[in-house]
């Protein structure tokens, strides 16, 4: 039994086609978006500084450098250790006269990191691998093949 197409038939089939389209041409405007305007986004090595504070001494034979960091919160990657500085670390104390002292922590490290950064500024923010969102001053959860750890990033250097 063959049946010819009718009026219904051939709206459903123009319905179907004109929702392809529509959907290529928002695919194609998203992979091809032209950032240009207030959208200008720039991609730059920058060298981003993490302080991890107060560590024993595992965490600071776990860090080498070259090794690549990644982000907790996001497991994308983030950057890799350019640089690793290793400091005592102090507590604030208070004497029975109440003179506040800084006094060495037994065992505890302070270590400031330089991770190098493929960084995308744009002006809602600065993002690593245009992903992972970075902050002066915030606190972020970090992982290398040896540690994971939370660090302050302190700042973002040329």
């Amino acid at each position: 039994m063959k049946r010819k197409f009718n009026w219904i038939d051939y709206c459903i089939i123009l319905f179907i086609i004109a929702v392809i389209a529509v959907l290529g041409l928002k695919i194609k405007n998203i992979r091809s978006v032209d950032l240009t305007g207030n959208n200008e986004a720039v991609k730059t090595k920058k060298d981003v500084i993490l302080v991890i504070e107060d560590v024993r001494q595992y965490s600071v034979d776990a860090l080498q450098l070259g090794d690549n960091v990644y982000s907790d919160d996001t497991n994308y990657y983030f950057g890799k250790i350019k640089n690793i500085e290793v400091e005592d670390s102090y507590l604030p104390l208070i004497k029975n006269d109440g003179e506040g002292v800084l006094v060495r922590s037994p065992e505890k490290y302070n270590i400031i990191l330089t991770v190098e950064c493929n960084v995308l500024d744009r002006p809602n923010g600065v993002f690593a691998e245009g992903i992972t969102e970075i902050k002066v001053n915030s606190t972020g959860k970090y992982k290398t093949i040896g540690l994971l750890f939370s660090a302050i990033t302190k700042g973002i250097q040329e």
